[in-house]
């Protein structure tokens, strides 16, 4: 059931995380023209280094399955949110990495998302890939054609919390208990 519900995703996976990719190629190469947004980034995270690890796993948990949940529901708005949150995302991620490899390298970049990323980033583009077929539904109903989008939405929500959710507490457990002390090793 996983593989089926997965491959029949695939082409809006696909869409997800090619301009996923795109934003995040333009996000490096353009990341000396947005500096400000790189130091706005800084300045609003500065503040959670100190915070206790426990509040931390629950914010970062918290503000996944947010931003996972909003790409599913409001994928009903013509599948526009979660291809805006894959483009934004994206863009960050190539704005974070070109900094980072400025200022720390590639082994710190690569060792400071991977853990945690190789579940994250995953979750998150299921859940815009998910929001995109929900707006292609949607777009099928508003032009009077066949369209299942109530029936796909629970069943869509269904997967979310059964498989996604849990995967997204797990991947914030790892970014909170696993990658600092990885990243204190090198």
């Amino acid at each position: 059931m996983l593989k089926e519900y997965v491959t029949s995703l695939r082409w809006y996976l696909a869409l997800s995380s090619t301009l996923f990719l795109i934003m995040s190629i333009l996000g490096y190469f353009f990341g000396g023209e947005f500096s400000y947004l790189w130091e706005s980034l800084q300045e609003t995270f500065e503040g959670f280094i100190d915070l206790h690890p426990l509040f931390l796993l629950v914010f970062i948990f918290v503000n996944n399955s947010i931003a996972s949940i909003v790409s599913i529901l409001l994928g009903v708005i013509l599948g526009i949110v979660p291809l805006l949150a894959s483009a934004v995302n994206g863009l960050i991620i190539g704005l974070v990495g070109f900094h980072i490899l400025q200022t720390e390298g590639l082994k710190f970049f690569v060792l400071g998302i991977m853990p945690h990323g190789v579940i994250e980033l995953p979750m998150f583009l299921l859940s815009t890939a998910i929001g995109i077929r929900i707006g292609v539904e949607a777009i099928k109903k508003i032009l009077g054609k066949e369209s299942a989008v109530k029936k796909r939405l629970k069943n869509d929500l269904e997967f979310y919390a059964v498989r996604i959710l849990p995967l997204l507490f797990l991947a914030a457990l790892i970014e909170i208990f696993i990658t600092p002390s990885i990243l204190l090793m090198i």
